[in-house]
């Protein structure tokens, strides 16, 4: 799974930032320690040596991005574009999305939460709901995203793709 593989340390982030938002005070003793494990865990890279290895041949940190990029665009594509929208964008993205959206929820809605989630269905369509909006919108911007990726990885494999 690119995506998370690729933002660990942005999802650990915004999980962290989450808990301590949404948890109750109790809770803050035990998973405080567990997130910054988590996130020292995600943060460690193993592509530092190669940086130094390839800028010795002449390289330079953009040719070693364009490089990383499509060694792993390679890897996505063979997947498909429907996997890809599907599992990292509308799965994944949509499950993140959905936590803002449901977050934005409470600020705008004029009414105390407890008044409108006070039946255990109104919480099920909430978050339904959100997620369903949430999958919607990464389906969408991760379609576009394989579109740009699609023209770079071309661009980066044959140069005179740009002549069709």
């Amino acid at each position: 799974m690119p995506f998370i593989r690729n933002n660990a340390p942005g999802i650990f982030i915004a999980c962290f930032l989450l808990t301590f938002t949404f948890a109750p005070p109790k809770i803050y003793d035990y998973l405080g320690p567990l997130w910054l494990i988590l996130l020292l865990a995600s943060t460690k890279r193993k592509h530092y040596k190669p940086i130094d290895f390839f800028s010795k041949k002449g390289l330079t940190k953009e040719d070693i991005a364009n490089i990383r990029f499509t060694k792993s665009w390679y890897e996505t594509r063979q997947n498909g574009m429907w996997r890809y929208m599907l599992i990292d964008g509308a799965l994944i993205a949509g499950a993140v999305l959905s936590l803002f959206i449901g977050a934005l929820y409470f600020i705008i809605s004029p009414n105390q939460p407890e008044e409108e989630l006070s039946e255990l269905s109104d919480m099920f369509s909430l978050i339904g709901y959100s997620y369903l909006i949430g999958a919607i919108i990464a389906l969408f911007a991760f379609r576009f995203k394989w579109i740009i990726n699609e023209k770079r990885f071309k661009h980066l494999t044959d140069p005179l793709s740009y002549l069709n």
